[in-house]
């Protein structure tokens, strides 16, 4: 409704680097820059620019050392502003209902950012520096274009909310499970158990599909060739081996996507059957994980791992991993506290 008022303070507000000069053209300050002044007179720590409509971010210089909270909800920004990056004291930064496709690298510089709501944007993917942000709790990216997550996401420590409902996510990446999540939301997405057939078959393709040459190679020399010091090797061969990633079925290094798994998880963090991603180093790794994973014939069995050492209410067992009561993570050679996950077999 708001689209249908033909008001002059809310469309064509224009930057401009004074708040007394005209915005717009007529001859008044813009309620952004209005905003902006209010809240500098009530300490420089909470800014909220929701519903302006506009289109490019305000001169925030004087904020960058004291903004706390940011709300840019309802506007027009297609691009993230660079700008935001410099505001290092940032704890909250709310985006929902903005036309974002993409998020910058220097996401990373947001240390202190612990809220991030990204929510009714045009995501289509999130980059691997948000992940190494040390202090982010929430994080809410539901009804983007999502269609992966990265294992990487097991780097966010502090996270305790995750939202990723109304996504094209087929599966949750293996590194959720070393997660500590209080509330997780995955509906409306690829991931009801009547779609995982569908996805098992493309996956058991994907797996037939060789890896990159490079990629291969990588994790040869890794594995056989790889020199106590590596800056004896060519500088080439050093950009690749730095590009390593966590392989989700042995914890060694794993280059590109490797091959993938489903495998589904009878209960994570309060949801029920929750498809699980596990991206191995090379095949005979995927091999082995899938023959240390079996399934029971009835409904709803717990796979069992060799030489785990297992304690009262456990119920998932991880290949080599001493578990302990209520575990919760699963990963590979991991010691592992509260809640368990089950997984089963496709």
């Amino acid at each position: 409704m708001l689209n249908l008022v033909p008001t002059k303070h809310f469309q064509g507000v224009q930057r401009t680097h004074s708040p007394f000069q005209p915005a717009g053209g007529w001859g008044g300050v813009s309620p952004s820059l209005m905003a902006i002044i209010d809240c500098i007179r009530h300490g420089a720590t909470a800014l909220s620019l929701k519903a302006h409509f506009i289109g490019q971010l305000p001169d925030l210089s004087l904020l960058a050392d004291t903004l706390l909270y940011l709300n840019l909800s309802f506007n027009n920004l297609s691009e993230f502003p660079l700008e935001l990056c410099s505001l290092r004291c940032l704890q909250q930064l709310k985006m929902r209902n903005n036309p974002l496709r993409l998020l910058p690298p220097d996401i990373h510089t947001l240390a202190s950012l612990h809220t991030l709501t990204l929510s009714f944007c045009r995501l289509e993917a999130l980059p691997s520096e948000l992940y190494s942000l040390p202090c982010l709790e929430h994080l809410d990216v539901s009804y983007n274009l999502l269609t992966s997550l990265s294992s990487d996401i097991r780097n966010l420590k502090c996270l305790r909310y995750l939202n990723v409902e109304g996504n094209q996510l087929i599966g949750l990446p293996a590194g959720v499970l070393c997660l500590s999540l209080r509330e997780l939301h995955v509906e409306l997405n690829y991931t009801h158990p009547a779609l995982w057939s569908t996805h098992t078959h493309t996956h058991t393709h994907s797996l037939l599909t060789p890896q990159r040459l490079e990629d291969t190679a990588a994790h040869t020399l890794t594995h056989t060739h790889t020199p106590r010091d590596p800056s004896t090797l060519p500088s080439q061969a050093q950009q690749i081996l730095s590009r390593a990633r966590v392989c989700d079925c042995c914890g060694g290094p794993r280059f590109g996507e490797g091959v993938c798994v489903l495998r589904a998880c009878s209960e994570l963090f309060g949801v029920a059957m929750v498809p699980l991603l596990f991206h191995a180093c090379c095949p005979p790794c995927l091999t082995a994980f899938q023959k240390h994973t079996h399934s029971h014939t009835h409904t709803h069995t717990h796979i069992h791992s060799t030489r785990t050492n297992t304690h009262s209410h456990t119920h998932t067992h991880s290949t080599r991993t001493n578990t302990h009561t209520h575990t919760h993570i699963h990963s590979t050679r991991t010691n592992t506290h509260s809640h368990t996950h089950t997984l089963h077999q496709d």
